[in-house]
């Protein structure tokens, strides 16, 4: 039972984190291969990628979902029931219950602009969101030493194709059908991380991939195992093993029976959104992080006018409220013991109506993101945050 906190953190990391009718596997006989050791990067890059897009005859992999796989950790006497739903290019929905009573434990998701975590603990813990663009800034404040990189667990999850062009081929030698795909890239904290995707020719599979820190060192890995085989020749691990080495942290999902690119999915835009869970606040962990560095998001800045069109749109949204609006909350709302004494505790945090205002539209667009301006103190902090 006291693993259960610790599986549940993990859980948040994953963002900051097949049906029936599936068919058996179909592999290569043991005396065939699916790519020669030889094999060029383009020849490797394009037989990977048409399991994500597909071709003339058939679409690739776009999204994924299962309602029975299984989260487990090292020393957890019990896995966690876990749904999954994943869709390109950044919609990502996992949450997981109490084996024994249904309970939710845990919600993670991501759209086209936000993602968010929320878990259950005894002091009812907010539903924290954040932009993509505030990631990083997000990252820096909690000072997590375990790496969290959003657009590396799409692509784990397999619903993103591989530049090619980002990539160099590296070989264990001439006659392995192990190798290694690797690019040089800056993660959401700004620092340079090594890319690796690792490979298996003989099967045409991806087998890792791999986070590795400017000296070489292992800071994130996944392990795909258990591929099968679905409708139009898609293929879908169905255990994957995440790590961080440096943290001794692991966790493996056991997907079930995923069901592959379900039009159901597809249909369901109210997936992709934040809950609205009783009792527990919506708290914008960016805007948190800019107003205790001192940085603001202006209303209006230069941009291209389709930009300034869409940003306008925002604007124009019933129901949206922007920081300004929320700075510019009542008295009354701003100091839950009915008074504006300058003795009593003072909170940032808008009630949760003024919240759930903010979730029912999008954040502007990230050219309207702002600019820094000199930091001021800020003593009204939760301690939280602090």
């Amino acid at each position: 039972m006291n693993r259960l906190p610790k599986v549940l953190s993990l859980f948040m990391i994953l963002w900051l984190l097949v049906a029936e009718g599936c068919h058996l596997p179909r592999w290569p006989s043991r005396h065939s291969a699916v790519l020669p050791p030889t094999a060029s990067k383009t020849e490797i890059i394009a037989h990977l990628n048409h399991n994500v897009m597909g071709d003339g005859s058939s679409g690739g992999l776009v999204s994924w979902q299962t309602g029975d796989a299984r989260a487990s950790a090292p020393g957890m006497p019990f896995s966690l029931p876990t749904s999954i739903a994943v869709e390109a290019p950044r919609s990502f929905r996992l949450r997981t219950s109490h084996p024994m009573s249904g309970t939710q434990l845990a919600d993670i998701g991501s759209n086209e602009d936000i993602f968010w975590v929320w878990m259950k603990t005894p002091d009812n813990m907010p539903i924290m969101t954040v932009s993509h663009e505030d990631v990083g800034l997000a990252m820096d404040e909690l000072a997590l030493e375990i790496p969290v990189d959003p657009t590396w667990m799409m692509e784990v999850f397999g619903v993103i194709p591989i530049n090619e062009q980002e990539f160099e081929i590296v070989r264990r030698d001439s006659t392995s059908p192990i190798v290694d795909l690797v690019a040089t890239r800056t993660s959401p904290q700004g620092v340079t991380v090594q890319r690796v995707i690792r490979v298996d020719t003989f099967r045409g599979q991806i087998i890792e991939h791999q986070l590795r820190d400017a000296n070489g060192q292992l800071t994130a890995l996944a392990e795909l195992d258990n591929y099968r085989l679905h409708e139009s020749d898609i293929y879908l691990p169905h255990l994957i093993r995440l790590s961080w080495p440096s943290q001794n942290q692991e966790l493996k999902l056991e997907l079930g029976h995923p069901d592959v690119n379900p039009r159901a999915l597809a249909e369901n835009k109210e997936l992709w959104q934040p809950p609205v869970i009783h009792g527990a606040q919506t708290i914008d962990l960016g805007a948190v992080v800019r107003r205790r560095r001192g940085y603001e998001r202006p209303q209006y800045v230069a941009q291209p006018p389709a930009l300034e069109a869409q940003a306008a749109i925002y604007e124009e949204r019933p129901g949206y409220a922007s920081l300004d609006a929320v700075e510019r909350a009542t008295d009354e709302q701003r100091h839950p013991w009915g008074s504006t004494d300058s003795d009593r505790p003072f909170t940032p945090v808008p009630p949760k109506t003024v919240f759930q205002d903010r979730l029912d539209a999008p954040e502007p667009h990230p050219s309207v993101w702002a600019r820094p301006v000199p930091a001021q103190p800020i003593s009204d902090v939760p301690d939280w945050a602090k």
